[in-house]
Order: structure tokens, then sequence, then C-alpha cells
């Protein structure tokens, strides 16, 4: 684990869960991809908006120091959320950034807990059933095999998912739950919750796409969240490089700062 950030953890319906802290302020809770090394793949995102607000970088389940949890919908997942910053004080609303599927359970957040959001921002959430459902159950597929965990483990550090690296058997295993979960997500029906609700809302969307997702899907969240601000970052790749979060923050610290 990286100690470079100092780290803590909650118990949560008896699962502990780690997550840092930085900053001072109004809180903001970031959530991680799956193809991550949890919280940590959004660090250098954490830094930068650290100057302006106080930030919460949550390593979901099975990632990290973070407890495994085995979930059977996103649901689950946001009550867990909401569970840590009922242990971190934090009462009132905050502001949620979500990284790829940390964007479908930050949706779903917003959903189902409109009065605690005050802003939301997502980066790359997996959209269309056509472009996600194929890879996600042939992933669901081979994470089955501890042989493919292993290949996974001595590959992926060698490509551009560099981030990947160091990440946990729990992680890797979560693809066959997550799988299944994205092909039955209920996504149209968060975005267009949010879109009916007083929440702004930014989608941040990176110009460079290739095993995961196309600039195409991306596009098609904003025809369900027309009311929606947009960004595309030049460069961007969907695990966010540290150029890209750092350009990003400057985004998001416009936005969470504007009244």
């Amino acid at each position: 684990m990286e100690r470079e950030i100092p780290w803590s953890t909650v118990f949560v319906g008896g699962k502990k869960i780690a997550l840092y802290q930085l900053g001072q302020g109004y809180p903001v809770i970031l959530l991680h991809g799956l193809v991550a090394k949890g919280a940590w793949s959004l660090k250098h995102l954490a830094q930068k908006l650290s100057e302006h607000f106080w930030v919460i970088g949550i390593h979901l389940p099975g990632y990290e120091e973070s407890e495994e949890y085995k979930f059977r919908n996103y649901h689950q997942l946001g009550k867990l959320i909401m569970g840590v910053t009922k242990k971190l004080g934090i009462q009132g609303s905050f502001h949620l950034f979500g990284h790829s599927t940390g964007g479908t359970i930050a949706l779903v957040i917003a959903s189902e807990f409109p009065e605690r959001i005050t802003k939301l921002s997502l980066f790359e959430p997996p959209f269309t059933k056509q472009n996600v459902r194929f890879f996600w159950r042939l992933s669901a597929l081979f994470a089955s095999f501890p042989g493919f965990i292993w290949f996974l483990r001595q590959i992926l550090p060698r490509t551009g998912i560099s981030d990947f690296k160091g990440g946990k058997s729990g992680s890797l295993l979560a693809l066959t739950r997550i799988g299944k979960i994205l092909t039955k997500s209920e996504f149209t029906e968060n975005c267009r919750i949010i879109t009916n609700s007083d929440i702004p809302v930014l989608l941040a969307f990176g110009n460079t796409h290739g095993l995961f997702l196309s600039l195409h899907s991306m596009k098609g969240i904003t025809e369900i969240m027309p009311h929606s601000q947009q960004i595309e970052i030049q460069g961007a790749g969907h695990t966010l490089k540290r150029e890209s979060q750092e350009i990003l923050a400057e985004h998001l610290i416009s936005f969470f700062s504007d009244p």
C-alpha cells in the first residue's frame, strides 16, 4: 500500500473500509473505478482538490485494506458509502465524483439520496449495454479461473492500465460480481432521475479510448442528461493518468466552487 498519503479505516455494518482524507472545507467524496489501485488511482486529483476542499478518497470493498463485501447490487454499495460519510461526521450534503464504475455508484447515490448531493461529477461511467455487455461478460467468465487471475496480474502492469499494478486479487475477483451487475444496470433510469432533480452535473470525458469505452458511448450520456455541463480532456484515457487528473482537478475546482 502507498504510504505518502495518510489513511485510516472505519467500520460500517461490521465491514472495514479504508480511506484517506486531505484538506479542509466543504467535503468532496471520490469513488474510483474497477481496474485501479483503489482510491490511490485518484490521488493526484485528490491532492489538487485538497487545496480547496476536504477530500475523502474511499477504497471500495476488496481494494487495498477495505474488507471484501459480497454485494448484490449498486444500491448496497451506495448505502455503504453513505454509512462511511456518517462515520466521518458528514451530516449535511457533499460534492460527489465518480470515475468509471465509481461513476455508476455515484449515480445510484445521487438518485437515491438527492438531498445529500450538492454537485455531481462523473468521468466516463460505463454506459450502453451493447458497448459494455460483451466485455464484462467475457471478463466475468475468465475471472472465474485462477489461472486467468494470475495472467491478468502479470500482463496488466505492462499495458496502459498501469494503475492496476499492485491490485489485490479481491479486486480482480470483483470482475465477476461487477460484470453481472452492469448488464442489469438501471443506469439510464438513474440519469433521468438526476436530470429531473436540481443537482448540477458535470460530465467529463477523455478523447483517447480503447479497451473499455468509446467516445460515442460517452456522448450518449449527454442525450439523457441534456442539462449537464460537459468537458472533454485532450489526451486523457479512461484510466486517468497524473497529467489528466491535474487538468480535471482544475475543472472540478471551478465546478464545485461556483454557487
